[in-house]
């Protein structure tokens, strides 16, 4: 079956790839395994899934993502032509973060999150212990086909993305302190460790209140992505070809998979099969969906033109401007392919509508071309320059959109919207407050 070679010929040119890279969490790679993992999930629900790959999807998925991993390796053919290389660091540094800074950063997540609890209680009429899974549920189909059906307060919106850039400042601050202790086998105390630990709780909790899971995952595999880099610039062997480092990768997906299976009825989720058909149908299912979506012709919404699906938050900003009549909202519509039932198409699927399988190819290479250069300049040695640093945590703050390309599109539609502005001020404004104003005025009284 074509789905069967399909994997075959990713395992092989994962391996390949990995041969030419040398390096795990290569962007490339990171795809690669997504996929792999994914695809594999789907061959094992052949037949309750009555899954018949077409060749179109066949190509559209082969071609995706090898166009990728060409444009991914345009630039380090570029730079070994020019003699270059990456350069390792010396040294560790070590953040002493003031206490008066350490209590603000908590109480200003802890605020976020009472204030979102609050206004999802009131919009579902109460939520209390004994309630928590129903109200969840009742929030989650309120907003599940709409996003703007029930939408945050803007400040409150504001509030939680300024918290989820937090974790990766916070977990830079911690990864740093943690390698220069080791490092430097000092007895010092990593002063941020509690911070760390309230912050993925709390983000925890928020994700959780907000009825979804996904933005946790995101987060999850952003801070472990920034550890991989914080690890290896001090060890250019890290992430080399690792049987250990991969097995470590696996492992910590499964455990990541089964923390998402474990809190579905927390959040609302009311599927009652057992855990391996219920994460196999969220993570496998995409590819028979994607086949059955791209051959039925189900196209989502009215076409206003040029990259409506894939710039869609453009689109919504234009509607509101009221340059043009509509935009798309929430999710995208239901297919079905034997007994599964979903509307995850890849990222793919969305760059077809617009652009055709000769678009979506583009797309991959030109992605591919941006995720490679932006690697290579946060792998290389950091020097501690504010650049670097706010390159690194928005390379790691959107990573996610390759570890869950399989899953749905998530980097043009982040990158050309007004929200990414938001996040490029908010983030030049934390790396203000943490690493100039507050540490400096705390060594400055030392």
């Amino acid at each position: 079956m074509l789905i069967i070679y399909l994997l075959i010929l990713l395992v092989l040119i994962f391996f390949i790839n990995l041969r030419i890279n040398k390096k795990l969490m290569h962007p490339s790679n990171i795809l690669l395994m997504a996929y792999i993992f994914s695809i594999y999930l789907a061959t094992l629900n052949i037949e309750s899934w009555k899954i018949q790959l077409h060749q179109n999807t066949f190509f559209l998925i082969l071609l995706g993502l090898t166009s990728f991993i060409f444009g991914s390796q345009l630039p380090t053919m570029i730079i070994r032509l020019k003699g270059k290389s990456l350069k390792i660091r010396n040294d560790y540094k070590y953040y002493e973060i003031n206490r008066v800074l350490r209590i603000f950063l908590f109480l200003f997540q802890l605020i976020t999150c009472v204030i979102a609890f609050y206004f999802v209680s009131n919009t579902v009429g109460g939520v209390s212990l004994a309630n928590f899974g129903t109200a969840m549920e009742k929030y989650r189909q309120m907003s599940a086909y709409d996003v703007e059906a029930v939408p945050f307060p803007g400040y409150l919106s504001q509030m939680i993305r300024i918290s989820n850039i937090l974790v990766y400042f916070i977990a830079y601050i911690f990864f740093e302190n943690y390698f220069y202790i080791k490092e430097h086998k000092e007895h010092r105390r990593n002063n941020i460790k509690r911070l760390f630990i309230a912050t993925m709780l709390m983000q925890a909790f928020l994700s959780i209140i907000t009825a979804g899971r996904f933005a946790l995952i995101q987060q999850i595999i952003g801070v472990y992505v920034l550890y991989s880099i914080i690890s290896s610039q001090n060890n250019n062997s890290i992430n080399r070809i690792n049987p250990k480092k991969i097995l470590t990768v696996i492992l910590g997906s499964f455990v990541i998979l089964a923390a998402f299976s474990s809190m579905r009825g927390l959040v609302g989720r009311t599927n009652e099969s057992d855990s391996f058909d219920y994460i196999s149908g969220y993570i496998g299912g995409s590819v028979p969906l994607l086949d059955s979506a791209i051959n039925r012709d189900i196209v989502d919404g009215e076409d206003l033109g040029f990259g409506y699906n894939t710039f869609f938050p453009l689109y919504r900003l234009l509607y509101n401007l009221n340059i043009v009549n509509s935009h798309r909202k929430g999710n995208l519509e239901f297919t079905q392919s034997g007994s599964l039932n979903g509307n995850v198409y890849t990222s793919l699927y969305i760059f077809y509508l617009d652009f055709g399988i000769v678009g979506a190819v583009i797309l991959q290479f030109i992605s591919g071309i941006i995720w490679s250069v932006v690697w290579y300049i946060v792998y290389n040695r950091n020097d501690f320059k504010k650049k670097k640093i706010i390159l690194m945590l928005l390379y790691c703050l959107h990573i996610n959109s390759i570890a869950l390309h399989f899953y749905s599109e998530g980097f043009y539609s982040a990158i050309i919207a007004p929200s990414f502005v938001f996040e490029l001020i908010y983030i030049y404004i934390l790396y203000k407050v943490i690493f100039e104003i507050k540490i400096r005025y705390y060594h400055e009284k030392i």
